[in-house]
């Protein structure tokens, strides 16, 4: 809908402004070009000359957030100015030569800076004027174009400058840019055709669509690439949703234009552990593409196909966000993230070692990727029989639904638990008490029988404890003893009567003697439950 918003647009004012070209700009205004004037449509209003009060011929002027930036000529002389009043008054300008000028570029605007460019009369140097305030101050640095025949058409971008030449009858496309402080010089285009009519569209902070005019034919690319579209008589164009748009004969043409590189792999925000290796794939990779990880330059091996691996042992990566980027010079540059988790989750010892009979959950400890259910190992069992069913995550709990209710009895669940960057925790196993109604909160008394346990504390070196249940009618019983951590150390059942005595002398399954501590105890009658605890002292 966006879209097809400036489309309309762009059609209304073409057929308001007959003769004149209409385009979306580099920042994403309507621009009107006549010969008599120049119109920017920003949504709501259509500036014009007029409205910027100007008493000056305008070179080139754009509005980006509520300001007007302009660069006028006056005599000799070229000026900037700005206004935030909707231009009603200008700054004191800014005078860029001292010396007459051959050409200025027109006004780069983006969210932190404003650029634009100038080279002088006699094309032995570029100024580039640089602005990280909103034209407030300036810095200006030069090119020294020593070995040049001159300029004739210059573009400024993002801390970046395009030159046009032409040399030994040969037209060149040339690409200044500011790395480390220094300017670097790159030959994009040579040919024998004569070019001219350079206009450029930023696509994003790392993409930038050129075109330029050879032979009535003009080509488009994303720099570098300068020869990826060719249409007849371009006035000029735009692009937006992956589409480029011109205007040719006052009508409107559309058509995909590949985005040149661009990372698919890693996904952004992927998991990943802090020595893991993870899959690199590029679209339309460039010879001599390199890859950065948080600035880091790395040695990557790509397949024709744009494929390559990277390990990340040698980075040292702390847990957190990191960023990857694909870079092929002079100007493609391509970025992602990707998160480094490197502690596994933990499963939580159940405080009360008991389970619904529809339902077993399971607390866990996991800060970063989270729980990867498909990966994880979630057991339980009866005896030698498997309990099977579907695990949920709900928060921090795992939820285990079987499949069919289970039966009274003691059960085991077995737990390797992983997350999705792929660290694994180490095997855990609890025990774990089912009964009619099991939940701490839901669990009943067993009915009026009277029970009595004894001694407690106790020493198993001299005595053993004691449980003497006496029922109302006779049922079986099951006698449970439980570790602080819900593991299941010892049981015995009783066959149904009215009268149960149940002992215990201090050894879990195995006969082994158990330290001093507290233990619990769960007795099941009849789908009820009696709790308690048991103090071994020596």
């Amino acid at each position: 809908m966006r879209r097809l918003f400036f489309v309309l647009i762009a059609l209304v004012l073409f057929q308001s402004f007959a003769g004149a070209l209409v385009y979306k700009d580099r920042i994403g205004l309507i621009r009107v070009v006549s010969e008599e004037t120049i119109s920017v449509w920003d949504g709501t209003k259509l500036w014009t000359e007029k409205d910027l009060n100007l008493p000056f011929a305008v070179h080139d002027f754009t509005v980006k957030n509520g300001v007007i930036h302009a660069i006028y000529k006056d005599k000799n002389s070229y000026n900037y100015v700005f206004s935030s009043n909707n231009g009603r008054s200008f700054g004191y300008p800014l005078t860029l030569n001292q010396s007459p000028l051959k050409r200025v570029s027109p006004i780069f605007v983006s969210d932190n800076l404003l650029q634009f460019a100038a080279i002088d009369k006699e094309g032995k140097k570029i100024d580039c004027f640089e602005s990280l305030n909103s034209g407030a101050s300036f810095s200006k640095t030069e090119i020294d174009l020593d070995g040049f025949r001159g300029g004739e058409e210059i573009l400024a971008l993002s801390g970046q400058i395009i030159l046009k030449t032409f040399e030994n009858n040969r037209s060149k496309i040339h690409l200044f840019k500011k790395t480390d402080g220094v300017w670097k010089n790159y030959l994009l285009y040579e040919g024998s055709d004569i070019i001219g009519g350079l206009k450029l569209k930023v696509l994003d902070n790392d993409l930038f669509l050129l075109s330029f005019k050879a032979n009535g034919l003009t080509r488009f690319g994303i720099l570098p690439q300068l020869n990826q579209v060719i249409a007849e008589k371009v006035d000029d164009f735009f692009y937006d949703n992956k589409k480029l748009y011109w205007v040719s004969n006052e009508i409107l043409h559309e058509t995909i234009i590949d985005l040149g590189i661009e990372l698919i792999k890693p996904m952004a925000g992927q998991w990943f552990k802090p020595n893991s290796s993870l899959v690199i794939e590029v679209k339309n990779i460039l010879p001599g593409t390199k890859v950065l990880v948080d600035n880091q330059f790395t040695e990557v091996k790509f397949s024709s196909k744009g494929t390559g691996f990277l390990s990340l042992g040698a980075f040292n990566l702390k847990e957190g966000k990191h960023i990857i980027e694909v870079r092929s010079e002079p100007l493609i540059s391509r970025k992602s993230y990707f998160l480094i988790d490197s502690t596994p989750p933990s499963a939580i010892p159940p405080q009360s070692p008991t389970a619904e009979k529809d339902k077993v959950a399971l607390n866990y400890i996991e800060n970063g990727s989270g729980i990867d259910l498909q990966s994880s190992l979630i057991e339980i069992s009866s005896g030698t029989l498997e309990v099977f069913g579907t695990p949920e995550v709900t928060g921090n709990s795992i939820a285990f639904i079987p499949s069919a209710p289970l039966k009274f009895g003691s059960y085991k669940i077995k737990t390797i638990l992983r997350d999705k960057a792929g660290n694994s925790a180490a095997p855990q196993e609890f025990s774990l008490l089912v009964g009619d109604s099991i939940s701490a909160k839901g669990a009943k008394s067993i009915g009026s029988a009277v029970i009595k346990s004894g001694p407690n504390p106790f020493n198993p070196e001299s005595e053993e404890w004691k449980l003497t249940c006496t029922l109302t009618s006779p049922l079986e019983t099951k006698l449970f003893i439980f570790s602080l951590t819900g593991r299941n150390i010892w049981s015995i059942s009783s066959p149904s009567k009215d009268t149960h005595t149940l002992s215990w002398n201090g050894k879990d399954t195995s006969g082994s003697h158990l330290p001093n501590g507290v233990y619990l105890y769960a007795l099941l009658a009849g789908g009820q439950v009696e709790r308690g605890r048991i103090i071994i002292f020596r």
